[in-house]
């Protein structure tokens, strides 16, 4: 084809693909987000709330009995905010029964950093954990109902 043809070819081609793009974009409107752009809600600081956006990153649990429960799991989960970057821990279905308390800590394998929580509290303060590895225990001594607990751990993460 000669250099003179496809220039007379080349308008043609545009208006063709400018259409096309335009018949998309036109299909594409409904999806569009309507409201008002800065309509998002702002983000809290971290320094505020260091426990945004959580996600359980590992678990353990242990099943026990106690002298007014029959049998029962506690659960500890390692908890860790992305947005954040620190990890907490969160016992489900602790005990307190005849005033021996559950207590349950979260702990940073690098930095030695850590923070307890006795139950009925659920969970611990947050610690950082920044490239680093963290694990969350909970234990029992069962020392005033006969109710034994080991030490029991998640995974490091």
């Amino acid at each position: 084809m000669h250099k003179r043809a496809l220039k007379l070819l080349m308008p043609t081609t545009a208006g063709v693909l400018a259409a096309l793009l335009m018949a998309g974009t036109a299909l594409a409107a409904p999806l569009a987000r309507t409201g008002p752009v800065n309509s998002a809600t702002p983000q809290v600081s971290c320094s505020v709330n260091p426990k945004q956006d959580a996600e359980i990153v590992a678990t353990a649990s242990h099943t026990r009995s106690n002298s007014v429960q029959s049998t029962f799991t506690s659960k500890i989960e390692l908890k860790y905010s992305p947005t954040c970057r620190t990890v907490w821990a969160q016992e489900v279905n602790g005990d307190e029964a005849g005033g021996t308390a559950d207590s349950f800590w979260v702990y940073n394998e690098n930095t030695g950093a850590t923070k307890n929580a006795t139950w009925p509290t659920t969970d611990t303060g947050a610690i950082d954990d920044t490239n680093t590895q963290s694990h969350a225990c909970m234990e029992n001594d069962g020392s005033l109902d006969n109710e034994n607990m080991p030490k029991t751990c998640t995974a490091y993460f």
